[in-house]
């Protein structure tokens, strides 16, 4: 895979998702600050705006990074604020990333919880993720498949995945080191590549 470009965007409805930018942190801050949120994330509660920095910086600098956030569109001011921002600025909502293929991750503010965002935004990301992760070949390279782990008590991600087409592969013993939680076993969601199948499971 090469680095994501401003023309690799991905849109739907009601969403923009982009890549992330070096000056997104004040933007992405509020969702890494959040204690519900980062609960279930591998990765430290940010209490500073430079903690956000210092990880923006990390993953751009990493070979083939593609990581992206969610923009909740603008919608006109007569329609419900919480669908948008009147003024025509856009809100940054979730991210969502190629973890590393075949694995996807996601994450969304408390705010937006509850309102299909994060399952339109998986949904459109997926199409992207087909169009950027080669096909598997004879020879064992590409992927026919995504993953998505998940924390078996994490019920809002695994309803996000299954209505995006995910289904239960395999559960992994103790598998995740969580901050908030400490060990954890993790939940492989798999969906295969449109025209495919996924072989029997282990």
């Amino acid at each position: 895979m090469t680095d994501p470009s401003e023309t690799d965007l991905v849109r739907s409805q009601r969403l923009l998702l982009r890549p992330i930018r070096k000056n997104d942190a004040e933007k992405i801050f509020p969702i890494r600050s959040h204690w519900e949120v980062m609960k279930w994330s591998r990765r430290l509660l940010n209490t500073e705006l430079s903690q956000t920095q210092a990880w923006i910086d990390t993953e751009l600098a990493k070979p083939n990074h593609c990581r992206y956030i969610v923009e909740l569109l603008p919608v006109p001011s007569s329609e419900e604020t919480h669908q948008g921002t009147s003024q025509g600025i856009p809100q940054v909502i979730g991210i969502i990333a190629i973890t590393g293929p075949p694995e996807i991750g996601y994450m969304f503010h408390r705010d937006f919880w509850g309102k299909g965002y994060a399952t339109e935004a998986v949904a459109a990301f997926l199409q992207f993720y087909w169009r950027r992760v080669p096909p598997q070949t004879a020879d064992g390279e590409g992927y026919d498949f995504a993953d998505a782990k998940i924390d078996p008590e994490n019920g809002g991600s695994l309803r996000v995945a299954e209505k995006c087409g995910f289904t239960f592969w395999m559960r992994l013993k103790d598998e995740v080191e969580i901050p908030a939680l400490g060990l954890r076993d993790a939940i492989v969601m798999r969906v295969p590549r449109p025209g495919t199948e996924l072989v029997e499971r282990p």
